[in-house]
């Protein structure tokens, strides 16, 4: 990549020759940017690390001498960055984001299956009456769930298998945390 300002040759994020900050990519990968392994199981001291070590480069405050393009760019990175922790940080957000390459759900939602649907709806009407144990089985449904989504992850970093099964399950898990957490 060139430099935008003084067209040399660039690695990294800043520039050798005029040390200027290179712009933040328009459709960034968050994993590349952390410069971590694209995975589910992620160490939370590894993103943290990663994070500083990209604050301390890309911190607006660093930038505050420069010119209004390199400030902006600055925002711009580390709002990127600041995204990309609170995305790789959280496990649902980091399934969702390896599954479908944007960590918000689909403004389509996600399709469930009926016979669920009507496992939930009976859950609901239950926990009018019996709140605790719908909240118990609730639980022992979502931690099903988690280990589905664990397992799912496992035979993909092992196996290269498909992760098309992941929003489903991310479904499942949103509804169940709402039954959990009434």
């Amino acid at each position: 990549m060139l430099c935008w300002k003084c067209k040399e040759s660039m690695e990294g994020l800043v520039c050798v020759s005029c040390s200027a900050i290179r712009p933040p990519p328009p459709k960034a990968d968050y994993f590349e940017v952390f410069g971590l392994e694209k995975s589910y199981f992620l160490d939370a001291k590894a993103i943290r690390v990663a994070h500083l070590k990209l604050a301390k480069v890309l911190h607006p405050d660093r930038w505050r001498q420069s010119s209004a393009v390199e400030r902006r760019m600055s925002k711009q990175w580390m709002a990127l960055v600041n995204e990309g922790e609170r995305v790789l940080n959280d496990p649902i957000a980091r399934a969702r984001y390896l599954a479908t390459g944007s960590a918000t759900v689909a403004e389509r939602g996600v399709k469930m299956d009926s016979q669920f649907l009507e496992t939930i709806f009976e859950l609901q009407m239950r926990a009018m009456e019996d709140l605790d144990s719908v909240k118990a089985e609730a639980q022992s449904m979502l931690e099903a769930c988690h280990h589905q989504l664990t397992g799912l992850f496992q035979h993909w970093e092992q196996e290269g298998g498909d992760l098309s099964e992941v929003e489903h399950t991310l479904g499942k898990i949103k509804y169940l945390n709402n039954l959990v957490n009434k």
